[in-house]
């Protein structure tokens, strides 16, 4: 796990025209021990590649990066882990290749040098890289199949691209401007974090998951490498049957995970998901695995029940307790170390940093569960949800139109949304936007005029006649990938702690995609998949236990100690274009209540706000 940033040009100057000690600095955190660059201004076109570095395999100098091949041919700066590095260097020591180290690096970049782009579908892990070919004069990037560890590119003048793990990394060293996008403005307001390919940063797009990109000559091209099949009728079978084809991937993929060359921790709530992971890797590990907690004062604290697996399973159990006092006071840092704002990445921050003070580089997190095994309320719901926006009809479509003319009305949001519903009309890719919507539309454009509503920000994945297959798609390629695999990664590296998500192992997501989506809410038990094939090796009270989540009282810390920060942001966000007329309305109906403006929504203009200040960003 590291960081990385380059900059390809045809002008050999241009490339030379930025500081890589900027570069270093501000990849830092996501590196700490140790950094490197290469740079190539030979004929044709220049190249110049920054690499921080988090050890975690071959912990000495045989993972340095930027690495170059033997040849010299090709330099390659990767950030990520490929877990099934020791399979492929088998594989391609029986070619005739050699290897000098121990390191997944070397084996990416012998795969690159022996099978080309092609050797993407090879990979099992989580990565971003480039591999820049000094013969051709080509740079190649290419991200792993769900968009797991980030990469963002910029465009540059005559031709040149720019690219690097953070936002922040292209704006620290320059490579990108200073100026707030609107389409990405747009995408915050409707969702809380700006999904999609575009972000904050005019200029600034995300590379898609399973993409690969190259350049050449001042022109970038891409191709998807990877996608879930298009649904046929060949779906089937019993939940029995479902489960037994499920164990072994599971396994598998925890089993990949856990290789490193450094202590591997687990986060372990007392969920479902977590407690999974934390059963499959003490199967899988001679020594018991370490186990860690966060618990804080408050009567939904899980750190009792979650001690409780612990000796259940006989890990080595750490809990960090965290004050609600210490908490509150360090919101505003949490929210500083934001690659880009997200009303939903706090908690990270906290977990990973109790993970960096437990002595941990590396913990597996249950990322994932809730989005592949159904286990969202909103799962049970969705074929309901459909089938009343089509029966609501004129009637019900007149009654939200009617809500809209006065969009922060004294109306309750729950209604809100209910009659928002009637005007989805039952599309799926409409209804899921209004479940995960921050603000509605007229909300959202009595904040920012002009705003163009939600479905220009939500990829459509619907698998038709499987309301719950549809929503886990959905939930896939929107909010799980562009809201919390992008706050998962930056707020983990904030802390130098690579998070490991074995729930998104891509033959993992395509058995569960052949799985009806009636067996993963099948019963009342919730996650009947995950439950049936990991229950047996958990306390049985823990698998009938109500899903919880680690929660902070923003509520009552937004209404009081946070209040001045909070009214802060908010200015900050009227300055970036936010009407101030609908800033106000949003605080009276806040004062109204949590069921009219609940804490995320009245929380997202002052992240946005603190977010633009930290990164001097302006229109």
């Amino acid at each position: 796990m590291c960081g990385i940033l380059g900059h390809v040009a045809e002008d050999p100057g241009a490339v030379a025209a930025w500081s890589v000690d900027a570069a270093v600095a501000a990849l830092r955190h996501r590196g700490p021990d140790g950094h490197g660059s290469f740079e190539d201004r030979g004929g044709g076109a220049a190249c110049r590649l920054v690499h921080t570095r988090l050890a975690i395999i071959d912990l000495g100098d045989g993972g340095r990066q930027p690495m170059c091949s033997p040849d010299g041919r090709f330099a390659l700066v990767f950030n990520g882990e490929i877990y099934n590095y020791r399979e492929l260097r088998d594989e391609l020591r029986g070619l005739g290749e050699t290897f000098t180290s121990e390191s997944d690096t070397e084996v990416l970049l012998q795969a690159f040098s022996r099978w080309g782009e092609g050797c993407v579908e090879r990979l099992r892990g989580m990565f971003a890289f480039a591999i820049w070919d000094r013969r051709e004069r080509t740079l190649t990037l290419a991200r792993d199949r769900t968009g797991i560890k980030p990469l963002c590119l910029c465009r540059r003048p005559g031709g040149g691209l720019a690219f690097a793990s953070e936002v922040r990394a292209l704006l620290a060293t320059g490579l990108a401007p200073r100026t707030l996008s609107r389409r990405g403005l747009e995408a915050f307001l409707a969702f809380g974090s700006v999904w999609g390919r575009q972000t904050l940063v005019e200029g600034v797009e995300v590379l898609p998951p399973a993409t690969i990109a190259v350049w050449r000559a001042g022109v970038l091209t891409e191709r998807r490498y990877w996608s879930l099949p298009a649904p046929s009728g060949a779906r089937g079978g019993t939940l029995d049957e479902a489960i037994e084809a499920l164990r072994p991937l599971l396994r598998e993929s925890v089993r990949l995970q856990l290789r490193s060359d450094v202590k591997v921790g687990i986060f372990l709530s007392a969920g479902l998901d977590s407690s999974s992971l934390a059963a499959l890797a003490r199967q899988e590990l001679a020594q018991p695995p370490m186990t860690l907690t966060v618990a804080f004062d408050d009567p939904r604290n899980e750190g009792d029940e979650a001690a409780r697996i612990a000796r259940h399973l006989g890990t080595e159990h750490r809990e960090v307790h965290l004050s609600l006092d210490e908490a509150l006071r360090s919101v505003p840092a949490a929210v500083a170390a934001m690659d880009q704002p997200s009303v939903d990445g706090v908690n990270t921050w906290f977990v990973s940093r109790a993970a960096l003070q437990a002595g941990l580089k590396v913990a597996l997190s249950g990322l994932g569960g809730d989005e592949l095994f159904a286990g969202y309320a909103s799962f049970r719901h969705f074929a309901h949800l459909l089938r009343a926006g089509r029966l609501l009809g004129p009637a019900g479509r007149a009654a939200a139109a009617a809500a809209r003319l006065d969009a922060f009305g004294p109306m309750p949001n729950a209604l809100r949304k209910a009659l928002w519903m009637a005007e989805a009309r039952g599309e799926p890719a409409r209804a899921y936007a209004v479940l995960r919507a921050l603000f509605t539309p007229e909300q959202a454009a009595r904040l920012l005029p002009g705003h163009p509503g939600l479905s220009p920000f939500v990829e459509d994945a619907a698998v038709p006649g499987d309301p719950v297959n549809a929503l886990s798609r959905f939930e896939i390629a929107n909010y799980l990938r562009d809201t919390l695999l992008r706050d998962s990664d930056a707020m983990s590296m904030a802390h130098g702690l690579e998070v490991r998500p074995p729930f998104l192992d891509d033959r993992l997501i395509e058995q569960l995609d052949l799985v009806p989506g009636a067996l993963k809410i099948a019963g009342a038990r919730n996650k009947p998949l995950l439950a049936g094939a990991v229950g047996a090796h958990l306390p049985p009270e823990s698998l009938a236990r109500k899903k919880t989540g680690f929660e902070l009282p923003f509520d009552a810390w937004l209404a009081g100690p946070l209040a001045g920060w909070i009214a802060e942001g908010h200015v900050a966000a009227s300055r970036l274009g936010l009407a101030l007329g609908g800033l106000h309305a949003l605080a009276a109906a806040r004062r109204r209540g949590p069921r009219y403006v609940q804490w995320h929504r009245w929380f997202a203009p002052a992240v946005l706000g603190h977010w633009a200040t930290t990164q001097k960003m302006g229109l």
